[in-house]
């Protein structure tokens, strides 16, 4: 009961730390294409996200399409995200856990039916429900919290 207990305890700091976070984007990581664009062209629209953890580690994705948030093998499809690195594994991640899916000018949250759940700001999602996410939004996937940034957002025809 008293690991129970203790990582508990763990999983509310970091997500106080997510939110005592400073805003600052992160300048030095490279980002990865997410599904990779087809007819090498890059030049069309795309959502550049960055996703932090608790100790400032940070994933740029580049959103060409439905990306998979999840561990392990997720990224042999060319559309995933592996989140191992952050303690995906031990943090009750599912293989295929959530999808950030680009709809015109908004940017969703799909849970995928993971094991351990979703929140979007601490309210739980159904399975298959979208929520919006803006900048700053904070998302667990199962124990695992994370920090979204988005550095920039498609230009829309017409605006």
């Amino acid at each position: 009961m008293a690991s129970h207990s203790s990582d508990t305890q763990r999983f509310e700091e970091s997500k106080r730390a997510l939110r005592e976070m400073p805003a600052a984007i992160h300048e030095d990581i490279a980002y990865l294409r997410i599904p990779t664009p087809t007819g090498g062209s890059t030049n069309q629209g795309f959502w550049r996200i960055q996703l932090l953890d608790g100790i400032g580690r940070a994933i740029g994705v580049d959103v060409y399409g439905d990306v998979v948030l999840g561990r392990g093998d997720v990224t042999s499809g060319g559309d995933g995200v592996d989140l191992t690195v952050f303690g995906a594994i031990e943090s009750g991640v599912s293989r295929r856990h959530a999808v950030i899916r680009p709809s015109g000018s908004r940017l969703l949250l799909v849970d995928q039916g993971s094991t351990n759940g979703t929140l979007h700001n601490d309210t739980p999602l159904q399975a298959g429900v979208a929520r919006q996410l803006v900048d700053g939004d904070l998302i667990v996937l199962g124990f695992l919290p994370l920090l979204l940034r988005i550095v920039s957002a498609p230009v829309t025809a017409g605006k």
